[in-house]
């Protein structure tokens, strides 16, 4: 068999293949050449994560960049009177952070894990030299980079004009499937998490939102509000 033992296997994968597979996985590097895929894989160091590590802080120098094979990690920033913010809130299959790869300085906020899972990290060193010397992976990486300004456009969007019962059915229907506590719904529509807690109250007096055994949200959107029907998971 040919075995995984390259730094980016470290132990997580039985051949060099299901590392690039693996690593496909993760966006944008499905939108990368397989050839290329396969150089990035060598430099990745796959490791567990567990609920409540901290994988950086806001304003650390950012040195490495994480991609997600499994798991969940919030994105969270904290204003001077302890109030917490959730600027992201990322899967399998995400790449983080969005900015300071190119350009350095620090970390612009802090990632959190909140769900057990696995991550890769390279350093920016490595993914600075391969950039360098493949145009694919700079046009991917910026693509990537385009998508989440336009995400934080959106959201921007939503705070300004929408009032607190639609971005809280937004919030839901994005993340429906998932295990979002109150405090963590009112941290990503910018209110209190009393606020929240009642118009989540309303919804489930209206029988539009559900929440399962596991803490696992499900919604049936209004026509209008965040598409039809109902939905499970992602």
């Amino acid at each position: 068999m040919d075995r995984a033992d390259t730094p980016a296997g470290s132990g997580a994968f039985p051949t060099r293949d299901a590392v690039v597979v693996a690593l496909r996985r993760i966006h944008p590097f499905d939108q990368v050449p397989p050839g290329l895929v396969a150089k990035v894989a060598t430099q990745v160091h796959w490791r567990p994560c567990r609920a409540g590590d901290v994988l950086f802080r806001e304003g650390e120098p950012v040195r490495a960049v994480f991609l997600l094979r499994a798991g969940r990690v919030k994105i969270v920033t904290v204003d001077d009177e302890g109030r917490e913010y959730i600027m992201h809130l990322l899967g399998p299959g995400d790449l983080f952070p969005a900015v300071g790869l190119f350009t350095g300085g620090g970390y612009p906020a802090t990632a959190e894990v909140i769900q057990d899972g696995a991550v890769g990290v390279v350093t920016r060193e490595v993914i600075l030299n391969l950039v360098r010397e493949h145009g694919d992976l700079a046009m991917a990486l910026l693509m990537a980079q385009e998508e989440r300004i336009r995400y934080l456009q959106e959201r921007i969007r939503s705070l300004v004009w929408r009032d607190l019962r639609t971005r809280v059915l937004e919030v839901l229907v994005k993340h429906m499937g998932d295990q979002l506590t109150h405090q963590e719904i009112a941290a990503l529509v910018g209110a209190a998490r009393e606020s929240v807690s009642r118009v989540i109250s309303e919804f489930k007096r209206q029988g539009l939102v559900t929440r399962d055994p596991s803490g696992r949200w499900r919604v049936r959107t209004p026509d209008g509000l965040g598409g039809a029907g109902a939905h499970d998971g992602r």
